[in-house]
């Protein structure tokens, strides 16, 4: 893998589109496209970490998980001045369920399998939970 350092350069010169020669607009979309696509193993075993989890859930749900794409990658670096390796929603899960009340059955039911797995660490925990169903988006911070 590269440093953190030719990642970030990499980003940057690709969300500016400035290169000094084309040589280095190659690399910089390997680079980019090789960090982008390490986050698809992770990504993938969450997935399926997941639907072990919710196979006693005994509620419906839908799991769907994206891999952010390059373009929109580039626009979000562009328009908040930020750093590739900075970005915290490359990849993400959804989980979707049949009603709000689903929603706080299953925030429970997976903060209770995230506390008892010893194979999980987590690293940083939300101060807050935002309320996604009633808040629009323009009101989140």
């Amino acid at each position: 893998m590269y440093s953190k350092t030719k990642i970030d350069r990499a980003g940057r010169a690709l969300s500016k589109g400035q290169f000094k020669i084309e040589d280095d607009e190659i690399e910089s979309e390997i680079i980019f496209d090789d960090y982008r696509q390490a986050h698809l193993q992770p990504l993938t075993e969450t997935t399926h970490q997941l639907q072990t989890w919710l196979s006693s859930f005994g509620r419906q749900y839908y799991i769907a998980q994206r891999l952010k794409r390059k373009p929109q990658i580039l626009r979000k670096m562009h328009r908040f001045s930020v750093r590739l390796t900075q970005l915290q929603d490359i990849g993400g899960n959804r989980v979707i369920v049949d009603s709000n009340d689903d929603v706080e059955i299953l925030r429970r039911f997976l903060r209770d399998h995230v506390e008892k797995d010893s194979n999980i660490e987590l690293v940083r925990a939300c101060p807050k939970v935002s309320d996604f169903i009633f808040t629009s988006k323009s009101g989140r911070s």
